[in-house]
């Protein structure tokens, strides 16, 4: 005789397997919910995965759209669920995965790889919104070509990318999103605010380059660094500071 647990966690199995969300209208347990999608993004059985540290009546809810299910922090040993567009929806449920030895020789390696979470379209700049995280087989095509969401944000895609593709090398350039002679959104912070203002680009910018910019009234030069918004952020870099207090000297 099936336990009672058992054909809810291959319904959440099969529901999760058309991808990384889970139905907004099923109210299943965050544990359970949680258990079913390592175990589909790792290829192993349910009944492997254990929620670590978490109340198991505590319950999913409910969601607008669908839930958003990742790996969280690099590593399969924490998932991370959020409503999309509600940062106080997230949550994460630390999991442990335990196979007998013999089943264990059996599941591939895996690898996390970087995935986008919808079609983009070519030379679109990735936010850390457009992509996640996920387990792949380590032997996939594509896999740990990117361990990290940090090493793509900010990057400008080479062609159309389709949603759950993984993102490899040839993918993503750095992308210029500062253009020469345009009219920036300049802004420095200070201890005890923020001040913004607009200032000429005089040449173009990619994510992370600094660039020098011109204030149209007065005519004073000044530098920042690229944003990954277009923005520029004002002040001085650090390889510059330490130029200037050796002259000092």
């Amino acid at each position: 005789m099936l336990s009672p647990i058992r054909p809810c966690r291959w319904l959440a199995t099969l529901l999760l397997a058309g991808g990384a969300s889970l139905g907004h209208t099923l109210e299943k347990g965050l544990a359970e919910s949680a258990e079913a999608f390592a175990a589909k993004s790792l290829g192993v059985p349910v009944s492997s995965v254990r929620a670590q540290s978490i109340d198991r009546r505590q319950r999913l809810g409910t969601c607008a759209s669908e839930w958003l299910w990742r790996f969280a922090f690099e590593s399969t040993q924490t998932v991370q669920v959020e409503c999309p567009g509600e940062p106080k929806s997230r949550r994460f449920v630390a999991i442990s995965v335990a196979l007998p030895r013999d089943t264990a020789a059996a599941i591939p390696a895996t690898t996390m790889a970087v995935v986008a979470e919808r079609d983009l379209p070519y030379g679109h700049v990735l936010t850390d919104g457009d992509v996640r995280l996920e387990a792949r087989r380590a032997d996939a095509p594509g896999s740990g070509a990117f361990g990290s969401i940090d090493s793509v944000v900010g990057r400008s895609l080479t062609r159309p990318i389709m949603g759950g593709s993984t993102l490899g090398r040839a993918d993503v350039r750095l992308g210029t999103v500062v253009k020469r002679n345009s009219l920036v959104h300049a802004w420095t912070e200070f201890s005890g605010g923020r001040a913004a203002t607009k200032l000429i680009a005089l040449g173009p910018g990619k994510v992370g380059e600094w660039i020098e910019l011109e204030n149209p009234q007065s005519g004073r030069k000044l530098r920042g660094e690229v944003q990954i918004d277009g923005s520029v952020r004002l002040g001085v870099r650090e390889d510059t500071k330490v130029a200037s207090r050796a002259v000092d000297y």
